[in-house]
């Protein structure tokens, strides 16, 4: 498996993650695919931040088209492949889960997503 493909396609899986995120109350398998002899799951880091309690209901677009949903702790975003990149603007820094850069501007390309946490 190379790189960017299956379970290192780090895009990927913070685009499934924030879709689940974004638009659902439920919860996300992100496994390999089956049949997989004893079907393996990874643990990623960008699953690490406590968000706390979702603070508005699923299913918010931005204007912009991305989906975004904000939690006691941070705010999240999903960028579905089909849209344009977007940028996210903070009144405060924030710390992306993706690429761990603390800042107020962010952008995110088409599909992908992020985590923001509070600093």
């Amino acid at each position: 498996v190379s790189a960017t493909s299956g379970r290192n396609d780090l895009a990927r899986m913070r685009l499934a993650t924030t879709l689940s995120l974004c638009n659902s109350d439920g919860y996300m398998l992100y496994a390999d695919p089956f049949p997989t002899p004893g079907h393996p799951h990874d643990w990623y880091s960008f699953w690490k931040p406590t968000l706390g309690a979702p603070i508005e209901t699923a299913g918010r677009i931005n204007n912009d088209g991305a989906y975004v949903r904000n939690f006691q702790n941070g705010t999240v975003l999903f960028n579905s492949p089909d849209n344009k990149k977007v940028r996210l603007v903070f009144e405060a820094p924030v710390t992306s889960q993706s690429t761990q850069e603390v800042g107020t501007l962010f952008s995110i390309p088409p599909g992908d997503g992020d985590v923001f946490i509070a600093k």
